[in-house]
């Protein structure tokens, strides 16, 4: 995993695809987003136009998100996340009082 990492939060999402590309092709290799940002589906093609490309390799990249808890499932979790790109690394899952195990 990258030390250091390009976030998405707080990125429009009219401008996110090309802020993810920018970034890679600065040489992040770490995207950090949430499903709760709005604009991962845009950082996904992003990162679909640095692979397709060729700045980069899927492998070389760590794709990270947050989600909230009633996301957990796994059919869940994969829509709500970085849904333009085949592997997720990481994803956060948030709890809070209102954790209920029906949900997951």
């Amino acid at each position: 995993m990258p030390i250091t990492g390009f976030g998405i939060w707080k990125v429009p999402r009219e401008d996110t695809a090309n802020a993810v590309y920018e970034a890679i092709k600065m040489g992040y290799r770490l995207i950090d987003g949430a499903h709760n940002y709005g604009n991962s589906r845009e950082a996904g093609e992003g990162v679909r136009r640095a692979i397709e490309e060729g700045l980069v390799k899927r492998e070389d990249l760590f794709v990270t998100s947050k989600l909230w808890n009633t996301y957990h499932r796994y059919d869940v979790s994969r829509e709500k996340s970085f849904p333009k790109v085949q592997v997720l690394e990481h994803a956060n899952n948030h709890l809070s009082e209102s954790n209920r195990h029906d949900q997951i």
